[in-house]
């Protein structure tokens, strides 16, 4: 099967199967509709054809990662996690004065992660940062197309394939979620896109577990039997962010169930397993000799501050919620039924089984050593695939049963598809907008803006840091040391402790009725604080070597003299 571009006649490749990459210009068509003085512009473009049909899927991917992006939403620099791991690599590349701050300097537990970060901030920018989340967003939903077009052989459909990405993001509408919410009272839509323990591979912003997208593509490569790169790419998952190593491990031990289940041959099972463990040896290396993962006394007592104070929603499994915990069970055993009988039955089985079974053991033992590898995480890839595995199925058994209807009714559907994603797209828009307006309204912008602008060499701020996590933004936000702050924390059981004992005395001084000038005078000569920030209706410290600097609606600013 060929076409004739003037004279010569080309054989039509095959574009790979994704959203808006089943587009099609002939040339003829394409030269009566346009102006006849760009004729010569489409016949050069005409001309290069090949080329244009090589870079189609590169300009489809990028074109429905931006829309996905919109849809799902993005939050403003600097939120939530990234304010713990953007950290690392701004001090190390030089942001204000972070170099000098003590979290800054604790033991790095993404260090890959950090590099980039490093390596974004000198050479190019911040913003950089959106394109990568979008980057990520795009990897997420062309991963879950691959899988579902190859198990449910929608290559020759493009209608099915649009339908496909229009219910998928419905389904991840940061519009639709905020709208459900505010008339039930209840998020429902993640629980069909986010896992247990309140994880997640998508927030909303740029962060390590944002590269569990490639613990998805690994598995499309899986399907398509490229089995040394789905290996490297979960290495890689793992490599960025070390808290999917378990989850990485996990895959690969299901990609060697799925092959010897398929070959019935022992060495092309173990191969994957071997290259694995070579890829994965420099992670496991730096993690044992910077974290010393094995027991001991301060371990422990460690790895107890993390499970029970600090991050006891991941980490502590009695605190999951109930109705959210069985409906993402029932959608994974929901995403095994339309998996049953593919290439991806046995990976997602053996996968499900091994988390189950280590979540098990976890609860039966208490373990806090258990709990850290998190193995309950898998859920965040094993949840939105087998929603994308429930939309697909769907969108099937809906085309192969009503075929005439759908064919006949191709046009229509097509525009029905293009008007939800319009409206998703004006949704997604201005959520994104009332985010960013809310950043920029921020109640401590103004407190903020002074710190950035007069922060100096040796400063370094006590602020007010309890379980709220209020002003986790601080660092990132002005460039200046804090002495401690309830969001950003440590994983090295030295440092762990070390937190843990800063951030009891700056709970101790703020939850206290009055201002403790002793123990400020204490903090400020174990600590060598500088300043401190209090909130406006506290802002009356009469502790003789303090002396206020700034003062607005919401907090002041005390210098500490000697």
């Amino acid at each position: 099967m060929g076409e004739w571009v003037y004279g010569e006649k080309r054989t039509t490749a095959s574009i790979p199967s994704f959203p808006f990459s089943g587009l099609r210009f002939h040339p003829y068509t394409l030269s009566r509709s346009i102006p006849g003085a760009c004729i010569p512009v489409a016949k050069m473009i005409m001309i290069r054809k090949p080329v244009a049909r090589r870079l189609l899927p590169f300009a489809a991917f990028v074109g429905a990662a931006l829309i996905f992006t919109v849809i799902y939403g993005i939050s403003p620099l600097y939120t939530s996690n990234q304010n713990q791991y953007l950290l690392y690599g701004l001090a190390r590349g030089g942001m204000g004065w972070l170099r000098n701050d003590w979290m800054a300097n604790t033991t790095d537990p993404v260090p890959l992660f950090s590099w980039l970060v490093y390596l974004t901030y000198r050479f190019l920018s911040v913003d950089w940062f959106y394109v990568y989340f979008a980057a990520a967003v795009g990897i997420y939903i062309y991963a879950l197309s691959r899988i579902v077009f190859i198990l449910f052989d929608f290559s020759g459909s493009r209608l099915r394939q649009f339908s496909f990405f229009t219910g998928m993001a419905l389904i991840h509408s940061g519009f639709l979620k905020t709208l459900i919410y505010e008339v039930s009272g209840k998020e429902l839509l993640s629980l069909f896109y986010t896992g247990l323990a309140k994880q997640y591979v998508l927030a909303y912003e740029f962060q390590p577990s944002v590269f569990g997208v490639l613990l998805l593509l690994s598995i499309a490569l899986f399907l398509q039997k490229r089995y040394r790169g789905a290996v490297v790419l979960a290495v890689l998952a793992a490599a960025f962010h070390t808290g999917s190593l378990f989850s990485a491990g996990g895959l690969v031990l299901a990609y060697m169930a799925a092959i010897y289940l398929e070959k019935r041959a022992l060495w092309p099972a173990l191969k994957p397993g071997l290259l694995a463990l070579l890829l994965i040896a420099p992670v496991l290396f730096y993690v044992v000799i910077h974290f010393d993962p094995f027991t001991g006394e301060k371990l422990a007592r460690a790895q107890h501050i993390l499970n029970s104070f600090r991050t006891p929603h991941h980490l502590v499994t009695a605190r999951w919620s109930t109705e959210s915990f069985w409906a993402r069970i029932a959608i994974i055993i929901a995403g095994l039924a339309c998996a049953q009988g593919t290439r991806l039955f046995p990976v997602l089985a053996v996968s499900t089984a091994l988390a189950f079974l280590m979540t098990l053991l976890q609860i039966l033992s208490g373990s806090d050593s258990l709990a850290l590898i998190y193995p309950w995480r898998i859920s965040v890839i094993l949840v939105p695939l087998a929603t994308a595995l429930m939309v697909g199925r769907g969108i099937d058994m809906l085309f192969r049963r009503y075929a005439d209807v759908t064919k006949r009714m191709a046009a229509p559907l097509l525009r029905l598809n293009i008007a939800l994603l319009v409206l998703l797209l004006l949704g997604g828009a201005y959520t994104i907008y009332e985010r960013f307006q809310a950043h920029a309204n921020d109640p401590a912008r103004g407190m903020l803006n002074y710190v950035k602008t007069h922060a100096r060499p040796g400063d370094q701020y006590l602020i007010p840091s309890l379980e709220l996590e209020q002003l986790e933004n601080f660092r990132l936000e002005t460039g200046a040391p804090a002495l401690v702050d309830f969001k950003a924390v440590p994983y090295r059981d030295a440092d762990v402790l070390e937190w843990y004992e800063r951030i009891s005395l700056a709970r101790r001084f703020y939850r206290a009725p009055t201002i403790d000038c002793s123990l400020l005078r204490q903090m400020h000569q174990t600590y060598r604080l500088t300043h401190l920030v209090l909130e406006t209706e506290r802002f009356s410290a009469n502790c003789a070597f303090l002396t206020p600097v700034y003062r607005d609606g919401v907090f002041g600013v005390y210098e500490i003299g000697e």
